[in-house]
């Protein structure tokens, strides 16, 4: 599920609609962009959150492969009931 959905999913169970401000992703480069050139992966820049957010929601790199040892969340933890993201939506409210 795209973060968009989930805010769609939330307006709808509010019945309101929030006001959204869209960058575009050249407008969204120009702030991760220093004097030193772009900040994307220099971890100790303040830009960090931009750099996260532009991965995300611009480059769509939300999925990242597992390792070989490693596993699904679900798996790991077989002994934990997840929730849905409409139920914790539900709980919020």
């Amino acid at each position: 599920m795209s973060p968009k959905q989930v805010v769609a999913m939330g307006e709808k169970k509010l019945g309101l609609t929030l006001e959204k401000t869209y960058v575009t992703d050249e407008e969204m480069l120009e702030k991760l962009t220093g004097p030193d050139g772009p900040l994307l992966f220099d971890f100790y820049t303040p830009n960090i959150i931009l750099a996260i957010r532009y991965l995300i929601f611009v480059k769509g790199e939300m999925d990242l492969p597992l390792l070989p040892n490693e596993g699904e969340a679900d798996e790991l933890y077989s002994h934990i009931k997840y929730k849905t993201v409409e139920e914790f939506l539900d709980s919020c409210l």
